[in-house]
């Protein structure tokens, strides 16, 4: 019993002190009014900075009196409403009426995730083309802001978990896959699985490997400017200075694109048998440049005798699509007539199988 009226008071406590930011709890409002009786029957008689006065002795949710302006609307409020009692809302809750209604809010959601399931990204312009009608603001015949559409997306759309909305979170650094991609990857899949081979098969007789390139620095000025790229969304910084120059990122281009004071170096990484290595093949072996690969064959050759010197040399290579070992026009592997092929296919130079 003694529970039961703990808890009845609880919940009385929480409904006269509980109020919008912003606003005056019942409890406040209750003051508010009791202020006038007394001023009125036991002051001067006259109102006169009756509302500045009250307004000091009551504080709103958040921090702050309200107004003697507020005060005096209040006391309007009160006198034409015979009913009144502390806590009562007349009318609407202020401020603006909503732009978007629940039938033009489930319209925006549902165009967002048709979007997001036909693979493209549901950006605010992209959602408002595909609902220009329900994207519209009565009360200014225009399309809504696009901080509306984002609040719509956060609360509605989903990926058919309703209790799990989307969020506007940071993406991992993986890429995205297209549909073609992962249809080609599953044949892959199947057809390395038709092979039937053990895991022991793939350690003992097939090589990892690629070609890369790296775009190194020659001066200082661009070792700076590759640095300043490189920052994330991480940065050593004092707070408020976020907006300076000096802690905002660099422009990618410098990593990725060749210029005055760069230059492009390719190297490839060597997997197998549980070891790693590098092999470094200059600037002359591009990596879609089919006239190169021969350069490519003669540095995978000679890291794999670096490594297997006295051993039976694995002569299985897993590689990307490269154009030196496949024509870009049918997609098929070069045949041996091919005199890149016939350089790998030679002596005990590996075998070239292409991954997609």
């Amino acid at each position: 019993m003694a529970a039961a009226e703990e808890s009845d008071q609880q919940s009385l406590a929480a409904l006269w002190t509980s109020a919008r930011r912003g606003c005056l709890t019942p409890w406040s409002e209750a003051k508010v009014w009791a202020l006038r009786e007394a001023y009125l029957e036991h002051g001067p008689g006259k109102k006169h900075g009756l509302n500045e006065r009250v307004a000091k002795k009551v504080r709103k949710v958040g921090g702050g009196h309200p107004t003697a302006r507020a005060i005096g609307l209040f006391y309007a409020k009160v006198d034409d409403d015979l009913e009144w009692f502390p806590g009562k809302r007349c009318g609407s809750m202020g401020g603006r009426p909503k732009a978007l209604t629940a039938a033009q809010r489930n319209a925006i959601a549902r165009s967002a995730m048709a979007l997001k399931a036909r693979g493209q990204e549901p950006t605010a312009a992209s959602v408002i083309a595909q609902c220009p009608l329900a994207s519209l603001n009565a009360a200014t015949h225009a399309p809504v802001d696009k901080r509306a559409v984002y609040d719509v997306m956060r609360s509605l759309c989903h990926d058919g978990d309703p209790a799990k909305p989307w969020v506007n979170g940071a993406l991992f650094s993986k890429s995205a896959l297209t549909a073609e991609d992962m249809l080609r990857r599953y044949h892959w899949a199947v057809h390395i699985a038709n092979l039937r081979h053990r895991a022991q098969w793939y350690h003992d007789k097939v090589i990892f490997t690629d070609i890369c390139n790296s775009i190194l620095p020659t001066n200082e000025k661009k070792a700076n400017e590759q640095a300043l790229a490189r920052k994330n969304k991480r940065a050593w910084r004092p707070p408020g200075s976020e907006l300076k120059s000096r802690n905002l990122s660099g422009r990618k281009e410098t990593i990725k694109q060749k210029g005055w004071g760069t230059r492009r170096l390719y190297w490839v990484p060597v997997l197998c048998r549980g070891k790693f290595h590098i092999e470094f093949i200059g600037e002359n072996c591009k990596g879609d440049d089919p006239r190169a690969m021969g350069i490519f064959v003669q540095k995978l050759r000679a890291a794999v005798n670096a490594r297997f010197p006295a051993q039976d040399k694995p002569r299985l290579v897993f590689t990307d699509k490269g154009r030196g070992f496949y024509a870009p026009s049918t997609s098929k592997v070069k045949q041996a007539s091919s005199p890149n092929q016939s350089a790998l296919n030679h002596g005990t130079s590996p075998v070239v199988v292409l991954a997609y």
